[in-house]
């Protein structure tokens, strides 16, 4: 039985890996991984990827670390097992935060913390936070470093990670150090002096948890004392000295006597005096090395930060060049479609948007579509999408726009079905299908049809108030709906000077202007009616500095895609 052998490797390498042997722990889970995949045993397959990933990072080969836990992220990511994904998000992100790749490692671990808040894993959050303090700690900024180790902190204490509380307490130590923050460095690098003592016994949390909640206790108590001690030693003093100077007055060798006794007492404070500053500066050796030592650390997990930084950036350029090669090129439209243009602006590196241009039969198809989400998750719906409008065309023959919906949705259901969980993402989209020939005919017939997303034609002789025709789309995704119907094909004849115009919801729904509001449709229309009779470039730049004004200091909201096309 394959399964059963792939359980006994993986039993074996996870001894292998215990007693200090990664290179037969490696050859074992290696085994293990083939056996899983033949037997589709997918779940063993994501945490034996892990444990591979996990040698790689021990053996510090950061870059094939990387490389597996991404593998196994896929794996989670193809059963949605949101846990899963957000473990080995996590090594990932450890892994950037190798290589350097700050931001890469944000990018991450701000995807992960909502996963995580929304499993409400607080062990996943704790290292969320904690891996966000490192990222900021080499990013040189202290405020937002101090902020999430206290957040990590905080949960550690919750939860009761002991092992973790020492070393985010000997963290903070060193940050209020570097800040000149005596008393708050102070504070932690005692919790976490006691927290290292105590971790072999059954007093830790005790320990850790008094020395916090008493410090400030303490503090004021030894003051205190300093001070009691203080008014002690000067009425001591006083009373020696009318001793003295009876003595002196009654017998002359008594006082030479009790001059001897007051010499003596002196002599013997001072060795004692001298014993406690020599007890203090072993210990604060002690502590010079235990931070020189956790500086080493950090120095290493600066390293890793680097490293990881570098390849998430990698992996995400990568992924922006294979989303641009499924897009048109400019050039190919331009031959066909010369008074035309394409604002797109995605929201991240990858988007969820995406624009499609075929030739068929004598026809042209144009489309602006938007998938669910944006960003990684959105470019991965989108290549799903993109391939089965393809399909329709070159493996079905479809024309027809209605039907190209019909059974573009149709594809993608089936492809999500593969997943043991129900997958509800799909696309909006607007889909124009135009004759090869219309530049030899006075007015033409084209064919389009819209899931959610509506078609905008500017007639050039209208004389209604608002010239902008708006021809409604089916209020149905392309993807899972409950109770779907066929999709609407609409006819219209399109005269010379009209302007045709497809667009995703982006650009109307983004937050702006002086108050914080949505731009909203009506707005995005009185825009394209003021610009219709200027050249397909200057409409382009001119919606492009539009929304960047609009937006202003607002974070951009979704992807935005719209297509503007003048039949003439």
């Amino acid at each position: 039985n394959l399964g059963e052998k792939a359980d006994v490797l993986t039993g074996l390498a996870v001894i292998y890996k215990k007693q200090g042997k990664p290179d037969l722990a490696l050859h074992k889970f290696l085994e293990a991984k083939e056996l899983y995949y033949q037997t589709n045993r997918v779940y063993n397959q994501c945490e034996v990827i892990n444990n591979i990933g996990s040698i790689y990072s021990d053996k510090k080969e950061y870059q094939t670390a990387l490389k597996y836990y991404q593998e196994s992220h896929a794996l989670y990511d193809s059963l949605d097992y949101k846990k899963g994904k957000a473990m080995t998000n996590n090594n990932i992100a450890y892994m950037l935060i190798k290589l350097n790749k700050l931001d890469s490692a944000l990018i991450i671990l701000e995807y992960t913390i909502a996963i995580n808040k929304e499993l409400n894993f607080l062990d996943g959050l704790q290292y969320n936070y904690s891996l966000k303090g490192d990222v900021y700690k080499e990013k040189g900024n202290t405020d937002s470093t101090i902020h999430y180790y206290l957040k990590s902190y905080e949960i550690c204490k919750e939860t009761g990670i002991l092992e973790t509380q020492n070393i985010l307490a000997a963290f903070l130590s060193e940050t209020y150090a570097e800040l000149k923050i005596w008393d708050k460095a102070y504070k932690y690098g005692n919790i976490a002096k006691i927290l290292s003592d105590s971790i072999l016994n059954s007093e830790t949390k005790e320990a850790a948890l008094k020395s916090e909640m008493n410090y400030e206790f303490d503090k004021k108590q030894l003051q205190l004392k300093l001070e009691q001690e203080k008014k002690e030693a000067l009425a001591k003093e006083k009373l020696q000295r009318q001793k003295l100077i009876s003595l002196f007055v009654i017998v002359g060798t008594i006082v030479l006597l009790g001059f001897s006794i007051v010499l003596f007492k002196k002599f013997k404070e001072t060795k004692h005096h001298k014993f406690l500053i020599e007890e203090a500066n072993e210990e604060l050796n002690q502590t010079n090395e235990e931070i020189l030592s956790q500086r080493d650390q950090i120095e290493e997990q600066r390293e890793s930060l680097q490293y990881k930084n570098e390849q998430i950036t990698d992996s995400i350029t990568y992924a922006k060049r294979i989303q641009s090669a499924i897009l048109p090129p400019k050039t190919l439209i331009d031959s066909y479609l010369p008074q035309h243009f394409v604002l797109y602006k995605p929201k991240d590196v990858v988007a969820g948007d995406f624009y499609w241009f075929e030739i068929m039969d004598n026809y042209l198809f144009f489309a602006s579509a938007d998938c669910t989400g944006h960003g990684v998750p959105g470019a991965m719906v989108s290549v799903v999408c993109h391939s089965a409008l393809n399909r329709c065309l070159r493996e079905y023959n479809i024309t027809t726009p209605s039907e190209i919906l019909d059974k573009t949705r149709e594809l993608v259901i089936k492809t999500f079905e593969k997943s043991e969980e129900q997958v509800k993402d799909g696309m909006d989209i607007s889909l124009i299908r135009i004759p090869l020939d219309y530049k030899e005919q006075k007015s033409t017939e084209i064919m389009w049809a819209g899931a959610n997303n509506p078609l905008y034609i500017y007639r050039a002789n209208s004389t209604e108030e608002e010239p902008i025709e708006i021809i409604k789309a089916d209020k149905e995704p392309i993807g899972y709906y409950r109770k779907p119907t066929p999709f609407t094909n609409h006819i219209l004849t399109i005269e010379k000077n009209d302007q045709i115009y497809l667009f995703t919801d982006g650009y109307a729904d983004q937050f702006g202007g002086d108050d914080g509001r949505k731009l909203g449709y009506k707005t995005y229309r009185q825009k394209l009616a003021e610009i219709n009779h200027l050249s397909s470039e200057e409409q382009k730049n001119i919606l492009s500095t539009y929304f960047e004004e609009w937006r202003n200091k607002e974070e951009q909201l979704d992807d935005v895609c719209v297509i503007g096309i003048k039949l003439s």
